[in-house]
């Protein structure tokens, strides 16, 4: 009976440990789209242009993230409509903890960059007041 069990709970746990890698992938990508977004979204209000709208993501061939941005359908009603009907960002985190955005130019195929941020580590979190972690 005990060989039963070992023969039911090895091939199971081989399968959960197999599944971990994956879930920290879709893990790591959700935050990448997660404060990408933010940023931009952060940007857009800035610059007095927040009647634009996430739309989606794509990968380019030089496998980054591309965010696509329309002008939301109630505001395309109004009178004062923007020229640019879509604006596409581009979010970079190659660098470790940097994240940076640049503006994409459809017509003259160039990228501004219009901000970079970087992400604190946990330790560098302890420092800030605002911040209490338990436990260290």
């Amino acid at each position: 009976m005990n060989n039963d069990k070992l023969y039911l709970i090895l091939p199971l746990v081989t399968l959960l440990t197999a599944c971990q890698p994956e879930h920290a992938i879709e893990q790591a990508a959700l935050e990448q789209k997660f404060i990408c977004t933010s940023l931009i979204d952060g940007f857009l209000k800035v610059t007095h242009n927040s009647h634009y709208r996430f739309t989606k993501s794509i990968e380019s061939p030089d496998q980054q993230k591309i965010y696509l941005y329309t002008v939301s359908s109630d505001h395309a009603v109004k009178l004062n409509s923007p020229t640019q009907k879509n604006l596409n960002f581009q979010c970079d985190d190659s660098k470790k903890q940097t994240y940076q955005v640049f503006l994409l130019d459809q017509t003259s195929k160039t990228k501004q960059p219009i901000l970079s941020f970087h992400l604190p580590q946990t330790a560098e979190l302890k420092q800030f007041t605002a911040y209490t972690l338990k436990n260290d």
